[in-house]
Formats: structure tokens, sequence, C-alpha cells
């Protein structure tokens, strides 16, 4: 399926960025995650199942105490004082089960035996937005081989989920614009977003199939509220 965006970008072209990048960034691949198989250091999975287990039980348990939060959140609407501090619970809540998570995500990059970034997500974000690429043109081009050419200009990785048609073609020219609008044009024609996670620039999918019919149930049925228990209707006894 090709969209209306025209393409064939030459390295020389996407050497011209408006700010230089550091090599140590340097891009190697677009990697969909289906496709490769990565390494994982068995020792130190075995050791590592405890902890992910203790780090389970808690996400868990701090994910139904927000739950919680949040049916307090809804009740003290009206009292200043009461909504307040019902605030700063969740707030701490929400900063504890991030923090958890970023347990997890550390002790599973072990497992995995995946090196560290050499720079973080916000840097990145703002090489995305600040870099000025001219003459971009692609014609007939693959989506992944598009990314391949971001990524060289960016310094950076990619990693597609499944569900990106890399295969799809794409055709259009940018005569000058910023790396992060170029993006944005191309993987929105595919139904696809993209964010920066871990040193790398993640593409997935806007919503599936399952997810539009959530949206669709969720906005024909506004009043439904997926943490709150359903109530039950007391039935007299006829007897």
């Amino acid at each position: 399926m090709a969209i209306g965006i025209r393409s064939a970008v030459s390295a020389a072209v996407l050497a011209l960025v408006a700010i230089s990048a550091s090599d140590t960034c340097r891009a190697q691949e677009v990697v969909a995650y289906d496709e490769k198989r990565p390494d994982i250091d068995y020792d130190a999975f075995r050791a590592a199942v405890p902890q992910f287990k203790a780090l389970g039980q808690e996400a868990l348990d701090d994910a139904k105490l927000l739950l919680e939060t949040m049916e307090k959140l809804a009740a003290t609407e009206k009292d200043d004082t009461a909504s307040k501090a019902a605030r700063l619970e969740a707030r701490d809540l929400l900063v504890k089960y991030r923090d958890n998570k970023l347990k997890v995500v550390r002790l599973a990059d072990t497992v995995l035996m995946r090196k560290g970034t050499p720079e973080g997500d916000l840097d990145i974000m703002k090489r995305i937005r600040e870099t000025e690429l001219v003459g971009i043109s692609w014609n007939q081009t693959k989506f992944i081989d598009c990314l391949k050419d971001l990524g060289e200009a960016l310094k950076v990785n990619f990693v597609l989920h499944p569900d990106v048609l890399k295969f799809n073609t794409v055709e259009i020219t940018f005569p000058r614009s910023s790396a992060d609008a170029i993006l944005r044009t191309i993987i929105v024609g595919f139904d696809c977003d993209y964010f920066v996670y871990n040193g790398e620039i993640v593409v997935i999918k806007s919503l599936k199939f399952n997810d539009r019919r959530m949206q669709a149930y969720l906005t024909k049925h506004p009043e439904w509220k997926f943490w709150r228990p359903k109530e039950i209707k007391q039935v007299e006894d006829d007897l």
C-alpha cells in the first residue's frame, strides 16, 4: 500500500543536517521486534526470577491502591482539603509505581545483556526536533528504508512493532524540513505513532482493531468506569 508521499533519499543528501550529532550514537539498524531474537543471559535470568516476582507483586499492590485513590479523588471533588490530600497520595503512588517499572526494565536489560545508551531520551527528542534535513526525496521507497535513512541522519536506532507494515512504499519530497515533521508525516500515513524510549525510536500502530472497538464502546457508554466495582442491586425476599 502506497501513501501519497514521494521519496528516494541519498546518504549524501541526508548528511545535510542543520546541527551535528555525536558519533557515539550512530544508527546501526531498524529492527522489528519479531525479527531478531535477543541474546539472553540465562544465569542472570534464573538469578533475577525472585526479583521479578517481588517487583511484580509490588506493582500489582500499587495498581490496586491507585484504583482506590481514583475513587477518593472522585469522592472529594467538592472538599478542597480532602481533594488536595488525595491528589498528593495519588502523586506519591504514581511516582512509586513508575520507579518500580524502571527497576523491572533495568533488571530485564541485564538479562538481555543490553548495553546502556550513551545519551538520554530527552536529548534524542531534542535532536529529532532541532535537526533540519534538506532535499529529502523518496520515490516508491520501502517504509523501513526511509526509517534507515532518518536513523542515519539522526544517529539513532529505530525499533518497529510487529504490526507495522514495514514494506509499504513512500513517495514524498521535502525541500527543507525538521526530522520530526518528516517522521510524523510518513508514519501518520500508515496510521502509526512514534516515541523515544531507552535510547531508541519506537514505531507502533496508532490504534489496532480491538483498540477501535474499545474506543467506540467507551464513546457510546461514557458512564462506564473499569475501576469501579459493579453495583449489586438488592432484591427483596418474596417469602
